[in-house]
C-alpha cells in the first residue's frame, strides 16, 4: 500500500482534502464539525481508511 507508513504531516493535509470535499458535498460550513459528514457520506478518517486497505490486502492475500 502506498500510502502505508507515510510521516503524519502528509496524511494530515490529505484529511483536509477529504473533510473539505465532504463540506463541499453536503453544504456545510467550515464552522461545523465535518465527523457527521463524513458519516453520512459513509467515509472513514484517512488513517482508519489506510489501516482497513491494509487489512482487507493482507486478508485477500490470506484467503487466496
Amino acid at each position: 500500500m502506498v500510502l502505508y507508513g507515510l510521516p503524519h504531516s502528509t496524511i494530515s493535509s490529505l484529511q483536509r482534502v477529504q473533510n473539505t470535499a465532504a463540506r463541499v458535498t453536503l453544504g456545510i460550513s467550515a464552522r461545523d464539525h465535518v465527523r457527521p459528514a463524513l458519516k453520512e457520506l459513509h467515509l472513514l478518517p484517512v488513517t482508519y481508511r489506510i489501516q482497513y486497505k491494509v487489512a482487507l490486502l493482507m486478508y485477500m492475500v490470506h484467503v487466496i
